[in-house]
């Protein structure tokens, strides 16, 4: 034991007080989206201190879903970073999706090393950070070199780099770090399924992936317009790729995206899952929950969005 404590106090003079201590763990804090079906799928919410990964097919709502996120995080008082990569994010579509884009910081990068600096620098003040897309940036490297020339493995070798850099940084923050990708197919086996690239890093390092995709086209919501029926939206299918920060990997979600504002209906969500559940009572046309009874989702949905009280204890019973 004497041995022991001497070994203790000669690390901490050397690395600072508490490099190795006992217990003493805190628990993962997280950040709940307010939309139930992703909040369910990762026990609470995207996780504080850890990276988090979207990737999927094009139009699958990665970028919305962060944008989303960014107005969450602004309505807890918490400062918002996004690395634009991809030069593609647009101010009067962020505020459909509930995020004022005068009050966040932008930073479109040249390269991996300076998005690397800067994530490293503002991780300790931020309480998010988008990076949209973590691929979609180059190495410096590359940009010396002739289009010509191969750079094999560039790309995935510094975001090892990156994430070596980063990560003690981001581990010790309050920060949400919200990664998004896109996909390549992988048919390296019998089947083709869609992988995400930029290398093994991004497996390794993030607490949660999830990938994104669209779903059936005969399950789209619908509304009766001019007596027919037509698509008002598109299903997202959410799958929980792999996560540190629950119990629940390889499960999946649905999640309704509506063409027209509000883009994520939360109280359309809540209904969905509610009745999945057996939370929301049905029988046949009808719909009850708490003071709530109605003919018809439609209805149903208008009377929980009038009903802030009912709808509160319906989230929280939802989440368990």
């Amino acid at each position: 034991m004497e041995d022991l404590k001497k070994t203790l106090s000669a690390l901490e003079k050397k690395y600072g007080a508490g490099v190795v201590r006992k217990g003493g763990l805190a628990e993962i804090q997280k950040v709940p989206t307010g939309i139930i079906s992703i909040d369910r799928l990762l026990e609470g919410g995207f996780p504080r201190g850890r990276w988090s990964m979207l990737f999927g097919q094009k139009s699958t709502c990665k970028t919305s879903l962060c944008k989303h996120m960014v107005g969450v995080m602004q309505g807890l008082k918490e400062e918002v970073l996004v690395i634009d990569a991809e030069h593609t994010w647009d101010p009067n579509y962020a505020a459909q999706l509930g995020m004022d884009s005068d009050k966040c910081y932008y930073n479109r990068p040249t390269t991996v090393e300076e998005m690397g600096t800067i994530v490293n620098d503002f991780a300790p003040h931020c309480g998010l950070i988008v990076v949209d897309s973590i691929t979609g940036v180059s190495a410096a490297a590359e940009l010396d070199r002739d289009l010509e020339q191969e750079t094999m493995a560039l790309i995935p070798r510094k975001l090892s780099q990156f994430f070596r850099m980063t990560n003690p940084v981001v581990g010790k923050s309050n920060c949400v770090v919200l990664l998004v990708n896109q996909v390549r197919v992988n048919m390296s086996g019998m089947y083709a399924f869609d992988d995400y690239p930029g290398g093994n890093a991004l497996g390794h390092y993030a607490a949660a992936i999830i990938h994104t995709a669209r779903g059936k086209k005969a399950d789209n919501p619908q509304k009766e317009i001019n007596g027919k029926k037509q698509d008002v939206g598109f299903v997202v299918n959410l799958k929980l790729e792999k996560t540190k920060v629950s119990s629940t990997e390889n499960q999946k979600a649905t999640l309704n995206f509506y063409h027209n504002v509000p883009h994520f209906n939360v109280y359309d969500d809540a209904f969905k899952v509610g009745v999945i559940e057996g939370i929301i009572n049905r029988a046949g046309a009808w719909y009850e929950y708490e003071d709530i009874k109605t003919c018809g989702s439609d209805a149903f949905i208008a009377a929980l969005t009038d009903n802030k009280k009912t709808y509160v204890k319906l989230q929280k019973e939802l989440m368990g």
